[in-house]
């Protein structure tokens, strides 16, 4: 009897852990930070999905007028070149526009701050790699300071399994540019003829 709620425990635990990792690294969630530019702590939040119509405005408060920054982007698995677009300062806060995709197409970004000699940049980056880290490195440092890091191993292992089965960090709906410029291209191609 005992075993059986332990069992039924651990699958409730297991359970509600996955599903608030997920909650937190999926691909709604934003990313957010802060970081020191001269004398300004410049808190950001940097959206991970767009679903509405027109380009999607990235905003980062910052009061300092003599802080500029640049948005930089680039198609998701291409080998494009970042494109820049200059930050426009409104009311305390610099603004940028990031281009609408078609449906599932996505936008490496990142936001480069400056003020005088010093820059600071600002990533989108995933969760997920961050969080296996941590498993692993709680592994390891119970193989260096517990007579019994069995256990501790089994866990960084577990996690990432976890991880992997998540549907976000596997490929997911994810739009081939390459295919959509080579269809560009023979559309483009057809209509000459």
């Amino acid at each position: 009897m005992k075993k059986s709620v332990l069992l039924w425990l651990i699958a409730f635990l297991l359970t509600a852990a996955t599903a608030v990792y997920q909650r937190v690294t999926g691909p709604t969630y934003p990313v957010s930070g802060k970081v020191h530019l001269g004398n300004e702590l410049v808190n950001y939040r940097f959206d991970r999905t767009h679903g509405g119509e027109g380009d999607h405005p990235v905003e980062i408060k910052v009061e300092d007028e003599k802080i500029c920054g640049e948005l930089y982007w680039k198609r998701y698995k291409t080998n494009d070149d970042w494109t820049s677009v200059e930050m426009k300062r409104k009311d305390g806060v610099l603004v940028a526009s990031l281009p609408h995709q078609p449906s599932a197409g996505k936008l490496l970004y990142k936001v480069i701050l400056q003020k005088d000699d010093k820059v600071a940049v600002l990533p989108v980056e995933d969760g997920v790699i961050i969080i296996g880290f941590i498993g692993w490195l709680l592994a390891l440092i119970a193989v260096y300071k517990f007579k019994n890091p069995k256990r501790w191993i089994v866990f960084a292992s577990i996690l990432m399994f976890i991880i992997f089965l998540i549907p976000h960090s596997l490929l997911g709906s994810e739009l081939d540019y390459n295919k959509l410029d080579q269809n560009k291209i023979s559309n483009e191609i057809e209509s000459l003829h």
